[in-house]
């Protein structure tokens, strides 16, 4: 059983009165410990608190932080936690701040569990796992308007990030280097949020899916720096909404994917810098929207747009020299929808236009040779 250390540090501060101060500050460190659980709880709606807990060479240990109230600050910091380790943050009210670090840590197979839930507006959440994230799990919950959150995995393999966010105008960013095989899942409701999603420095195997929904939405995701087999996926329902997915610097075989469903949505994807044998989907359901496909300098790339509604435009170049064995197809239906293909100094491309009525298709071939075109209008 895990020991309780006579850390219930609410009981100590409620039993002293503490909690009739305006401000509290708690802290509690742990040294070469196992099975330990230590909990700082703060109830005080008037007051600025404090909490913090560090553990160092900790095993199999239990360290949470929970505030209700504004204007509060927990942090826990660990340095090689390992054997099942659970550290969480919880609370309830605005402008607070949550900060979860581990530095030398997690290089372990118990699946390790970081979680924060904020509940209110204009909180901060910070959580870094540096030097080791192996098998790490997590968890991010948000409800609330104008919230922050950013997570960054260094050096490590098999971890999980789940976000799910409910309100408006809040922002997450997701940093991914130099670690494989991790999974990213973000959802974010509401309207007029934002995701920036990392995969930096030689990061493979990767899985990102993101949801949002409601109006003015920004998904982003960038593969950088010789990232292999990654698979990007962002769906988005609603109005007006943006999605942004960059593939570069020699990154090959990933999966890209975009689907919106609504009116004046826009989705945008590059392929640059020699990235190779990436496959990309774009459907897109509604009227007004745009699709805008770029490879530069990549061969045996393979794009699929499917626009289902009037006046949608899809827009796809294949530039740079040297793109070769490119597969592109646009499909469009519905009416009054144009497709723009223009390829330049590349060579063995195939390009497939399929629309329907009142369209109109637009496909450039300059320099280069051996390219394959064709254009149905029904």
């Amino acid at each position: 059983m895990k020991t309780k250390l006579a850390l219930m540090i609410a009981a100590t501060l409620a039993s002293s009165g503490a909690y009739a101060a305006w401000d509290n500050k708690a802290v509690v460190d742990l040294d070469d410990t196992v099975g330990t659980t230590a909990e700082i709880y703060q109830i005080n709606n008037a007051g600025m608190n404090d909490a913090s807990i560090k553990a160092v060479e900790t095993v199999d240990s239990t360290l949470k932080i929970s505030q209700d109230g504004v204007n509060h600050e927990g942090v826990i910091k660990v340095y090689n936690v390992e054997g099942g380790s659970d550290l969480s943050i919880d609370q309830t009210g605005g402008h607070n701040t949550a900060k979860i670090t581990s530095e030398q840590g997690f290089n372990d197979y118990y699946n390790d569990t970081v979680a924060v839930t904020q509940v209110g507006n204009q909180n901060d959440t910070r959580v870094i796992l540096d030097g080791g994230t192996d098998n790490a799990y997590v968890q991010l919950n948000a409800s609330g308007n104008n919230n922050v959150s950013k997570v960054k995995l260094d050096e490590g393999n098999s971890a999980s990030v789940l976000g799910d966010v409910n309100g408006n105008n809040n922002a997450a960013d997701v940093n991914i280097d130099h670690s494989d095989f991790n999974g990213v899942v973000y959802t974010q409701n509401d309207g007029n949020q934002e995701l920036d999603v990392d995969i930096k420095r030689d990061s493979n195997g990767n899985f990102v899916s993101a949801y949002q929904d409601g109006y003015d939405n920004y998904a982003k995701v960038a593969v950088k720096d010789g990232s292999n087999g990654n698979i990007a996926l962002v769906a988005q329902s609603g109005t007006e909404n943006d999605a942004v997915i960059n593939v570069g610097n020699q990154s090959n075989v990933n999966i890209i994917g975009v689907g919106q469903l609504g009116e004046n949505n826009e989705a945008n994807v590059s392929v640059t810098n020699y990235a190779d044998f990436n496959a990309v989907g774009i459907g897109q359901t509604g009227d007004d929207n745009q699709a805008n496909v770029d490879i530069e300098h990549g061969d045996g790339n393979e794009v699929y747009i499917t626009q289902t509604g009037n006046e949608n435009v899809a827009d796809v170049d294949v530039l740079g020299g040297f793109s070769d064995l490119n597969d592109i197809s646009v499909t469009q239906t519905s009416a009054r929808a144009e497709a723009n293909v223009y390829v330049d100094w590349s060579y063995d491309n195939t390009i497939n236009v399929n629309q329907n009525y009142g369209d109109y298709a637009n496909v450039s071939v300059t320099r280069g040779g051996w390219n394959t075109v064709t254009v149905t209008q029904k």
